[in-house]
Parts: structure tokens; sequence; C-alpha cells
């Protein structure tokens, strides 16, 4: 007698709704942060902390390309891993060339992070302290990645542009 397993899957679509900003980096009170400037001690301070963040590239005033990326630690470390890249740092290598490339043709790159909204998903409510843990860090900037790649605009993360 042969004996027939049934698995049952049922999937529920969920909404999330995440409300968000951009916020740009200072490198002073209120003077934007350009890549490649130094880091300052007022970013020392204020941007000591888990972040997602985005380089954003502009030319002639539209925005053309970014990079999305999260850290545990925005300023000094992950800002100073693109400013002078270790030789085993293949990321901070390859945005810092193409930051000086896109630089050299005349375009801007600024620094901004992400400022979050508490939201629930799945019945856990997420708060921006919650930006302490990698993996809600990776989940945020996926979904980022995700919204961003059907606006037009060039996504320079290696892992989305490579599909």
């Amino acid at each position: 007698m042969k004996l027939f397993y049934r698995l049952k899957i049922q999937i529920v679509l969920m909404n999330i709704s995440i409300d968000f900003k951009w916020e740009p980096v200072f490198i002073r009170e209120s003077e934007h942060y350009y890549f490649p400037n130094e880091i300052s001690d007022f970013m020392r301070r204020k941007y000591k902390a888990p972040a997602i963040y985005r380089w954003v590239v502009e030319k002639d005033g539209k925005i053309v390309s970014m990079y999305v990326g999260e850290a545990d630690e925005l300023c000094p470390r992950r800002i100073y891993g693109y400013l002078n890249p270790g030789p085993s740092q293949m990321t901070n290598i390859r945005i810092n060339d193409l930051f000086h490339q896109l630089i050299s043709q005349g375009n801007k790159i600024w620094l901004e992070h992400l400022v979050l909204s508490s939201f629930i998903f799945d019945g856990k409510t997420i708060t921006p302290s919650d930006l302490g843990k990698k993996t809600v860090r990776m989940f945020l900037e996926n979904l980022i990645l995700i919204h961003y790649e059907s606006s037009g605009i060039t996504i320079l993360n290696q892992a989305v542009k490579s599909k």
C-alpha cells in the first residue's frame, strides 16, 4: 500500500508600508558632505551609528545613479573605507575608483542616510533602533534596491547590476 502525503502551502500576501526619508550627511552643521572630502569631527560625532545610506551621483542637476548600502557604523568606519580602501576590500576599491572616474566626468557625489519611521512586518514592530541589527539593515537595503531598480536611475551596487 502506497502512502501519499499532501503538503498544503498557504501563501499570504503582505502589504508593507514603510515611511522613510533621505537626509543629507553634513560635514559641518549645514554643509553637505561630498565625496572625496575628509571626515570631519562633526561627522564622527553625529553619524557614529548603524545606518542605511546612499551615495547619490548627480550631473547637471539630475540624479543619474546611486549606490545603496548598510553599515553598523556609518562614520567614521564605513565612509573611511570608501575614501581609503584596503587591498582586500574589493567593493571599496571598486566604488572609490568609480567615484573618482565619475567626478572626473563632471558629476557630483554626495552622501545621504535613511531616516526611518517605525513599521510593522508580519506582526512585529520594526523601529529605528532596530537598525542596530544587521538582518534588519540588509532587509531594508534590499527593499530599497528593489524600489530603485525600476526607477530609471542606474544602481551602482554590483549585485543588482549583474542581474
